[in-house]
């Protein structure tokens, strides 16, 4: 991370606290990294959900990151970003059939079919647009991840079609005439930080894609083998060695390449590429101490931060955090609960934090924090909305996404008669009722 505690300043001073900075170096260094570690034949994806701010996914890229989207919206902003269609995949259970017709739209590499019923309903919409449209199969596994903090596979799951159903899967594609298998997508789970394991995972997918290739009867254009690649946010653990991660994937890939040369290897990855690149800034608000504890109430909190909360996890751990600022000489340190600003007593961001003594005013900084900040936290939560998003590139900074405004809260807030009623009642935003009361 090379955003200084000054340059945080700096954009302080421009923009209200709380709000997330990305550099755009860390993302283009990480990503770099581990490309050129890569055989020819294979891609990285960078996975919207991760963080689908259109800054990140347009500046991965220019430098060949495909885009790994979830939804609509996460299509339309890696369309409108400059991702190249070509290089994009679209994943999700529960696509709509609108969601399929706008992956049709933009041509997209892929849709991604995780059940036969949506690979019907694709046949469906192609033969009525009088195309053939090509898809991936999710596949669910029956081996698993052992080291994966979020497991995906090996256990019921709404994601992706039974490996024991793959050739019920095959034959059915036989009777849509409007698709064609082009790739096989398996995500084993998230947050691995073990290189054997990520390694022991890619082999057993590329081992499951070669025998559905020998049961398709030709090659497939693609295979995605997930990634799940994880970064050290506590004390216990440790970020992968891409010098040791590398290269064990260069010999699997290209392995499988050896015997598989029209098929390409895709590695999405979201946490990965992006985490190390954000920081998170909140201000202190108050200062108390209460029962023999000392608590420093932020401006932002759970709310923006839900990852730093623990929210989603079984226990809360802290997340490197520190004080913006140098400490002044002789000064003491506190042991704090640092907490937003919701009615919540789970608003806690960091518990027992040994830090400078603060005042209200000071910055905190919360590193690492590229990855599922906003996009997965619960912004709305007493109506603060969503923070402030910044890029940092080089002398430049670039504020990506501005902070709700109570404007903008109040604009999605209407009164829309969807049923007949009293006559006379105007469709009319409450912020513009306010307005003209």
């Amino acid at each position: 991370m090379t955003l200084s505690d000054s340059r945080l300043q700096d954009i302080a001073q421009q923009v209200a606290t709380p709000f997330y900075a990305y550099d755009a170096q860390t993302l283009r260094t990480t990503f770099s990294a581990l490309k050129a570690h890569m055989p020819d034949g294979a891609d990285i994806y960078f996975s919207l959900k991760s963080n689908p701010n259109h800054a990140i996914i347009g500046t991965l890229a220019p430098m060949g990151a495909g885009a790994e989207v979830c939804s609509m919206p996460e299509l339309h902003i890696a369309m409108k970003a400059g991702a190249n269609p070509r290089r994009t995949i679209f994943v999700g259970p529960a696509k709509s059939e609108a969601d399929i017709t706008a992956a049709m739209d933009f041509g997209i590499k892929a849709i991604v079919a995780e059940s036969a019923e949506e690979l019907q309903i694709i046949n469906r919409i192609a033969r009525n647009r009088g195309i053939v449209q090509p898809v991936a199969l999710r596949i669910n596994p029956n081996f698993s991840s052992s080291k994966a903090r979020i497991m995906m596979t090996g256990r019921a799951s709404q994601f992706g079609i039974e490996e024991d159903d793959i050739d019920l899967t095959l034959a059915l594609l036989d009777t849509c005439p409007s698709v064609v298998m082009v790739g096989l997508h398996v995500y084993l789970g998230s947050r691995v930080l073990d290189e054997a394991a990520i390694h022991e995972n890619t082999a057993n997918i590329l081992a499951l894609a070669e025998r559905v290739v020998q049961k398709l009867g030709r090659p497939l254009a693609f295979v995605d083998v997930g990634g799940g690649f994880g970064v050290k946010y506590h004390a216990n653990e440790r970020d992968l060695d891409v010098d040791v991660l590398g290269p064990g994937l260069h010999a699997l890939i290209s392995d499988f390449r050896a015997r598989n040369r029209r098929t390409r290897v895709v590695i999405e990855l979201g946490r990965y590429l992006v985490a190390r690149a954000g920081v998170f800034v909140t201000a202190v608000r108050y200062v108390k101490s209460s029962k023999g504890q000392d608590f420093a109430i932020c401006d932002g909190g759970s709310n923006v931060n839900a990852a730093a909360a623990g929210y989603g996890s079984a226990f809360r751990k802290n997340v490197p955090m520190a004080r913006i600022g140098t400490l002044n000489e002789g000064g003491d340190e506190v042991v704090y609960n640092v907490t937003g600003p919701l009615c919540t007593p789970s608003d806690t961001i960091a518990e027992k934090v040994r830090l400078p003594r603060l005042a209200p005013g000071d910055l905190l900084r919360f590193d690492r924090a590229g990855a599922y900040g906003p996009s997965h936290s619960p912004v709305h939560f007493l109506s603060f909305g969503h923070p402030a998003e910044i890029l940092v590139d080089a002398e430049q900074t670039t504020l990506v996404r501005p902070a709700d405004s109570i404007a903008d809260l109040l604009a999605k807030q209407t009164r829309l008669v969807l049923s007949q009623g009293a006559e006379g009642v105007e469709d009319q935003p409450v912020g513009k009722a306010l307005a003209n009361a």
